[in-house]
C-alpha cells in the first residue's frame, strides 16, 4: 500500500511539475531542496501519506490480525 501512496504522491509531484535542486534523504532533510515551493512540497507529503494510509487500514489490516494472536 505504501508503493501506491508513493506512486500517488509522485503523481502529484508530476502535474504539477514539482522538483527539488539536488538530491539528498527524503522528508524532513529534503524539505531544504524545495524550499522555494515549500507548501507544494508539503501538500505532496500528505497526499502520498494519506493516501497510504487510507489503503492499509481499508484493505490491509483487519481485526482477524489481532485474533491471530
Amino acid at each position: 500500500m505504501a508503493m501506491i501512496g508513493g506512486a500517488a504522491g509522485g503523481f502529484f509531484a508530476s502535474i504539477f511539475k514539482l522538483a527539488g535542486t539536488g538530491m539528498a534523504v527524503t522528508v524532513i532533510p529534503g524539505t531544504l531542496l524545495y524550499l522555494d515551493n515549500i507548501f507544494m512540497y508539503l501538500l505532496m507529503l500528505v497526499i502520498a501519506a494519506g493516501v497510504a494510509f487510507i489503503l492499509t487500514y481499508l484493505f490491509g489490516y483487519s481485526d482477524d490480525m489481532l485474533e491471530k494472536k
